[in-house]
């Protein structure tokens, strides 16, 4: 998650932070960028994010028993 999140943050942190209207157009490609190119890339950290509650919650479950 780390991983991604330092490759994500400088290149995307002003365009997608919640009400930035002062420079709108200028976020909107960078907007429309992420939409597009990083949409793969969050649906496998939503994957690994996934597997890892899984695994919590079975290490949880044997952990109480």
């Amino acid at each position: 998650m780390k991983n991604y999140l330092d490759r994500i943050v400088p290149k995307y942190s002003d365009a997608l932070r919640a009400g930035n209207q002062r420079y709108e157009l200028r976020t909107a490609r960078k907007k429309v960028e992420w939409a597009v190119s990083e949409r793969q890339h969050a649906q496998a950290l939503q994957n690994e994010l996934r597997n890892a509650n899984a695994t919590l919650t079975v290490l949880m479950g044997l952990a109480a028993q």
